[in-house]
């Protein structure tokens, strides 16, 4: 039996470039690793790799935007630091991420799974705050969401970010996918446990 492959990425904004150098180094090493992967995942801006491979993008493209477009937008310097400053421009990292996607992307044309945590702060239609896990497994309620969309609502940091279209960071939820995503391999793609490698 083929093994089911997960590929995980953490949030913690600047750092997603140094998984996006790492990955670039195992992509060269191994160039069918992106291919041979199922499912593509990831919280905070690790949704932004993980969406942006799941659309067919590659490592080095993925990793040449983030460092000229994504980075940038995190480097915003305001007296008093990120404790004082709870809503730090956030409409450079929305453009970026627009620019990045096409406009009507959405999660049904991924050519991969994906699975992204959000917390959603009130939903009118339970009536209560809810944690959500966005993926396009068949069946998925979400298949119309926009791509740009899922990674502006699970990369809004309460401390330093708005909520965006009132979501917030996937960190709150899963700070690491991994656990979420072999659940929607499980009960999703009825793969068996030990056929999948994360």
């Amino acid at each position: 039996m083929t093994t089911y492959r997960i590929m995980t990425f953490d949030g913690g904004g600047t750092l997603g470039a140094l998984s996006l150098q790492l990955l670039n180094r195992l992509a060269y090493q191994n160039p069918k690793l992106i291919s041979e992967t199922n499912v593509f995942s990831g919280n905070s801006i690790g949704s932004f790799t993980a969406l942006a491979l799941a659309s067919g993008r590659s490592p080095e493209e993925t990793f040449q935007f983030f460092k000229n477009h994504i980075l940038p937008a995190f480097s915003v310097s305001r007296p008093g630091g990120p404790v004082f400053n709870q809503q730090l421009p956030y409409s450079g990292f929305i453009k970026a991420i627009r620019t990045f996607f096409p406009r009507d992307l959405r999660l049904r044309d991924l050519k991969k799974r994906i699975v992204v945590p959000s917390f959603h702060l009130f939903s009118p239609e339970l009536n209560r705050w809810n944690p959500v896990l966005f993926h396009n497994f068949p069946g998925s309620p979400y298949l119309n969401e926009k791509a740009s969309d899922v990674i502006l609502r699970s990369s809004g940091a309460p401390a330093t970010q708005r909520a965006y279209q009132n979501y917030v960071d996937g960190y709150t939820v899963a700070t690491n996918t991994s656990t979420a995503s072999i659940a929607c391999a499980v009960g999703k793609a009825k793969q068996p446990l030990d056929q999948i490698a994360v």
